[in-house]
Order: C-alpha cells, then sequence, then structure tokens
C-alpha cells in the first residue's frame, strides 16, 4: 500500500476496440469487414476464418492486439457505435440455433386420446432390428415381426 501514488489509482479510460487485424501469409494485416453472416436490430456478426485480433483506434502496428480470436469465431459489431466484440462459435450457436434443429413438441392429452397416433408410435418403434434381452433371454426382434396393438387391461 505504501507504494500506491495518485496516478496509480486513477481509473485508466480504456479506448473501444474498433480495429479489426487478419494473420494473413505470416503477418497480421488491418482488415476491414465485409458481408455479416446474421444482422440483429443492433449488431452485425462476421465469421473470421482466420486467427485474427481486435484493436483500438489509433493503433499503427497490426501486431499490438488487445484481444484475440480463433478460427471460426465471429466479430459482433454494434451498429451505433462501430465497437467491435469477439462472438466464441459456441456461444454463437447457443444465441442462433440452427434451423434443422427441430423442437421436440411435447405429447399432448389430446394427441394420446387419438388410437391413430398410439399406433404409429408403436409401429415405428418395431420399424427396426433390435435384439432385447431380458434376463439371460436374448430375442431377435425384426422388422417384418409387427405385432397389432393391444389394448390394456381396464381395472374399470
Amino acid at each position: 500500500m505504501k507504494d500506491l501514488d495518485l496516478i496509480k489509482t486513477i481509473a485508466k479510460k480504456t479506448l473501444p476496440l474498433t480495429q479489426l487485424t487478419v494473420y494473413v501469409d505470416g503477418r497480421w494485416v488491418f482488415a476491414s469487414l465485409a458481408n455479416p453472416v446474421r444482422t440483429t436490430l443492433q449488431q452485425n456478426f462476421y465469421l473470421i476464418s482466420t486467427p485474427f485480433g481486435l484493436t483500438s483506434e489509433g493503433v499503427f502496428n497490426a501486431e499490438n492486439n488487445s484481444f484475440d480470436g480463433n478460427p471460426g469465431d465471429y466479430v459482433a459489431e454494434d451498429m451505433n457505435q462501430g465497437v467491435l466484440s469477439v462472438v466464441a462459435a459456441s456461444y454463437y450457436s447457443r444465441m442462433f440455433p440452427s434451423s434443422q434443429d427441430i423442437p421436440n413438441t411435447p405429447t399432448s392429452s389430446e394427441m394420446l386420446k387419438n388410437p391413430n397416433y398410439i399406433t404409429k408410435i408403436q409401429q415405428e418403434s418395431v420399424d427396426k432390428d433390435s435384439n432385447i434381452q431380458i434376463g439371460s433371454s436374448t430375442f431377435k426382434l425384426t422388422s417384418n415381426q409387427k405385432k397389432p396393438p393391444t389394448k390394456p387391461k381396464s381395472n374399470y
């Protein structure tokens, strides 16, 4: 504590990251952002396929990056202020899941009341060949062995 000066205790102003540098052909060069892969209301997202870095305005040496990014990560650009930030690929995929992922819809009571729905589920579950083990015995169930749906016994 005795080595603290007034200069060391004053909060330093940090400059926003506004420049992109990329590592190409063995050296760091400044680059500009071209076509965003996704645009939201306030940000543009750019996929960067080479090692890259972000630095603040006024830096003239491209090697002096304030923050480094990996190939496959994204750069997010604030549309209003032009500030850049790195978005990891794993975080980007959580923010914007691919459209191929079809969410599972929960089974509703209306679906279960429909006898065709239950029959369809039963038929689809038997279509694949499988080995079923019960205790020490193994049974082979092939796709041509289809069982008709059975009615459950009622206690009422």
